[in-house]
Order: C-alpha cells, then sequence, then structure tokens
C-alpha cells in the first residue's frame, strides 16, 4: 500500500511543480519559488522510497536517501520566507516595517543551524522495512522535528492572520492539518498521512500566491 501510496504522492509533486512554475509566472516573487523548492524535495522524499523496494537496502540506495534528509533540513526553512512575503503582499504592517525582512531571514538562519545541529551532524541512517517498503531511516536525532514544527507553524501564524484580517483560512487549517497528521501514533499511518498533507499544504500555499496575486489586480 504504501509503495503505491509514494508512486502517486510523487506523480502529484510533479503536477504540483508544474502548476507552481504556472503560478510562479503570474507572481515572478521569490516566495512562489521557494514552494516549488519544498514540493521538488517532498517529491525526491517520495521518489526514493517509491524505488526502495526494487534498489533494495544497499550502497545505491543509501547514497540516495541521505539526500533526503538534507535536503528536509536545509530548504523547508525557506517556507518562512515564502509565508512572510504572503503576510507583506496582504498589507500587513508588521511585514512591511523595514527590519523585518532581516528579521525573518535571521530566523531562518537558526531553524537551519539547529536542524543542522540535531538532525545532520548526527545523521546515522539504517534500512528497515515498514508497511513492505525498504527504506533508509535516521537514528540517532537530538529532540522533536524543530524544522517541520518552527518552518509550519511560523506559515500556520500567517494563515491564522490572513483568516483574521483578510478572511482566508485555508493556510491556516493545511497548516493545522499537517500537524494532525503528524501526531497519529501509528508509523506508517503517519508517514502515509503527513506526505498527503504536507502536499495539500503546499497546494494551499500556491493557492494563497494566487489568490494574492489576483486581489492586487
Amino acid at each position: 500500500m504504501s509503495i503505491f501510496l509514494h508512486t502517486i504522492y510523487t506523480l502529484v509533486c510533479l503536477i504540483l511543480i508544474g502548476w507552481g512554475i504556472v503560478v510562479w509566472r503570474r507572481t515572478r516573487r521569490i516566495g512562489t519559488f521557494f514552494i516549488i523548492l519544498v514540493t521538488l524535495g517532498v517529491g525526491y522524499d517520495n521518489l526514493i522510497l517509491s524505488l526502495g523496494n526494487t534498489l533494495g537496502a544497499g550502497p545505491l540506495l543509501l547514497g540516495l536517501s541521505v539526500p533526503r534528509f538534507v535536503i528536509h533540513q536545509l530548504v523547508l526553512p525557506w517556507i518562512i520566507y515564502a509565508g512572510f512575503e504572503q503576510a507583506k503582499v496582504a498589507g500587513h504592517r508588521w511585514a512591511n516595517r523595514p527590519a523585518a525582512t532581516w528579521l525573518v531571514l535571521a530566523f531562518i538562519l537558526l531553524v537551519t543551524l539547529l536542524g543542522i545541529l540535531t538532525r545532520l551532524l548526527v545523521l546515522e541512517l539504517v534500512p528497515e522495512v515498514m508497511d513492505g517498503v525498504t527504506r533508509y531511516v535516521a537514528v540517532g536525532a537530538v529532540g522533536p522535528p524543530l524544522v517541520s514544527i518552527l518552518s509550519i507553524g511560523f506559515v500556520g501564524f500567517v494563515g491564522l492572520l490572513l483568516w483574521r484580517r483578510n478572511g482566508w483560512p485555508w493556510e491556516f487549517l493545511a497548516a493545522v492539518l499537517v500537524f494532525v497528521g503528524e501526531g497519529v501514533p501509528v508509523e506508517w499511518v503517519r508517514r502515509g498521512l503527513g506526505s498527503a498533507f504536507e502536499l495539500l499544504f503546499l497546494a494551499v500555499m500556491l493557492v494563497t500566491d494566487l489568490w494574492l496575486s489576483e486581489k492586487r489586480t
């Protein structure tokens, strides 16, 4: 079942990337580009998982699996800038203050450093079969997944502001769904739902970018 889901998620990512490029041509904003970049990372993650049984545990799958974890820690934090830019375009005063951009960039750097310290510097991958899927999983991680919590949490905060000030609830609700999916106690179900909700979240971010672009015209 999981192999089938990861294959479907990979195809959905390709569709989202293609549509994201269309949205970017409309917005011409760097935040849209970062959403596409994060979607590319999610697509790579699901692609390698979908190929796990075909490749089997070994040096090739191990080498292809390392970028799954590196991309997550180094690329996902830039979704923070995408959310910040949305608040800026929506006309939120705090986001349009001169120092706001520098503070957000400093926050992104902090989140990235936390990911490096708690995940990448202690990264050790071991093979595992989960729900019939051969994959490499990380062991030795320190603490909770701070990069995911802080990055998606920030966008959720922006989504809450968009709901309260602009009447647009969808980004906040999508962020909540991601956290709900991550809270499922059964590992293979959590991973399957998590990927689905992540893709929905990224799709909603692109829709929000498009909505903001049309709102300004």
